[in-house]
């Protein structure tokens, strides 16, 4: 019956809610078993599997997929996902950039692309990638952050700026802009301007480890205030 993967995909995220694990990885198993191409039951078992850091044994259903769907990008995407966290960067780059191609609307497998550059030192490329991921969708808050990384890495403080502002309107007081700002404006030479960014991040939400890191680098008497 076509609604059984559904129906197995329902129970899979009702035991993820109520953390039984094995039950709910067994459900998604049998939603795919049922319809390997189903894109709600890899959805959810990709979440599922991200969540508790087992993104690496999804790679054989998502190959499997792509093997009987070549042209489902949100496949490529996952698998691209699944290859980069299973450390084959090359097997992510290239289905990343499939994904891309697959759905040139969409704005994840940009990102997705742009980040794992980043990660990769191809850093220019990484730019131009996450600009057009944002212009295709500007309130993608994590392109905007990976770029603002970019562009604070290339010395590029002062379209930075415009990036975060435009960012902060769209999408306000989101701490993941404000530290990517604030990163931007350490590696450039403005402590002064990174400590405010990261104080205000910290007032948004205080359970920031890396965030607090980075203010007592660039300003250790502001992040010992905070901790009082």
């Amino acid at each position: 019956k076509p609604t059984e993967p559904l129906l197995d995909t329902a129970l899979g995220v009702l035991y993820s809610a109520l953390d039984r694990v094995d039950e709910a990885d067994a459900s998604f198993r049998r939603a795919l078993a049922r319809d390997p191409l189903s894109l709600p039951a890899m959805e959810e078992y990709f979440v599922f599997c991200d969540q508790r850091q087992k993104l690496p044994t999804l790679i054989p259903a998502l190959e499997e997929a792509v093997r009987k769907e070549e042209g489902s990008f949100m496949h490529h995407n996952w698998l691209g996902l699944a290859y980069r966290r299973g450390g084959n960067l090359e097997g992510a780059a290239r289905e990343l950039q499939r994904a891309a191609d697959l759905g040139p609307d969409q704005v994840g497998p940009l990102a997705n692309l742009g980040s794992l550059y980043l990660q990769e030192n191809r850093v220019e490329e990484a730019v131009t990638l996450l600009e057009q991921a944002i212009a295709k969708d500007p309130s993608s808050v994590e392109a905007r952050t990976n770029l603002l990384v970019g562009l604070g890495r290339t010395a590029q403080l002062a379209k930075a700026r415009e990036v975060f502002e435009d960012g902060n309107q769209i999408s306000p007081e989101r701490t993941t802009l404000y530290n990517a700002m604030a990163f931007a404006c350490q590696m450039n030479g403005q402590p002064r301007e990174a400590a405010k960014l990261l104080q205000h991040s910290l007032q948004l939400d205080a359970r920031q480890p890396a965030a607090l890191d980075l203010l007592r680098k660039v300003d250790p008497a502001a992040a010992a205030r905070l901790l009082h």
